[in-house]
């Protein structure tokens, strides 16, 4: 579990913010975790690699 998914888990613990706040949130960071899969998925399909450039 990622640090910013547990603190989400935290916060609907232990605070009185509303629950589906925090659930919209963990699903907008479920869909960045499945976007990330998908393109690593291609990324070995491919044999497609990345290179960091000086920017």
């Amino acid at each position: 579990m990622s640090n910013k998914t547990a603190g989400l888990w935290k916060q609907a613990m232990e605070s009185e913010r509303d629950v589906s706040e925090i659930q919209a949130q963990l699903a907008e960071l479920n869909q960045e975790l499945n976007w990330d899969r998908e393109n690593l998925r291609e990324d070995i399909s491919t044999g497609r690699t990345q290179v960091r450039t000086d920017g």
